[in-house]
């Protein structure tokens, strides 16, 4: 009994806090926990090292997330479908890959997720999410100007007309 009990004591005196870092344990001489990236840690940056600051950045990236996934990609697959002749079979492996990446990686992340530093997870999900985001939109910028079918190109500022 008395061995469960200095269990239970050495468990509630190292728990971690939201950031996964253990409750009481200091990185700077102020006494809070230094953010940053890793050699980059101002000292402003520190006031958002809270739990009401991880919920806020959570919120914003979970919106950012469903409206990007659910959102955008909706609207976009049609547009592609047309301007590259894809079939639905085709355009359809793209939100499928999603579903398909979100299956699998769900698998680590629940298990790693409890134990180890969520705003790091948090923050390394969001830059999976914007690197994604700009490979799903690279074939605009890297593709010519589309012109729909029966569309012609419009010259606005040709210098050939006389007034």
């Amino acid at each position: 009994a008395t061995e469960l009990k200095k269990d239970m004591a050495s468990a509630e005196t190292n728990e971690t806090d939201v950031t996964g870092s253990a409750r009481g344990t200091t990185d700077s001489e102020d006494g809070g926990l230094q953010c940053g990236w890793m050699c980059y840690a101002p000292s402003w940056l520190t006031r958002f090292n809270s739990p009401r600051w991880f919920t806020i950045f959570l919120c914003f990236f979970v919106f950012t997330q469903s409206l990007t996934v659910t959102g955008m990609t909706g609207v976009v697959i049609p547009t592609l479908e047309r301007r590259y002749r894809l079939s639905s079979t085709s355009s359809g492996f793209i939100p499928g890959t999603y579903d398909i990446a979100s299956a699998v990686g769900v698998i680590p992340l629940s298990y790693y997720g409890d134990r180890a530093h969520k705003p790091r997870f948090l923050g390394f999900g969001a830059f999976t999410l914007g690197v994604g985001s700009l490979i799903f939109a690279l074939p605009q910028f890297i593709s010519g100007t589309y012109y729909g079918s029966g569309q012609q190109r419009l010259e606005y500022c040709s210098a050939s007309i006389n007034h």
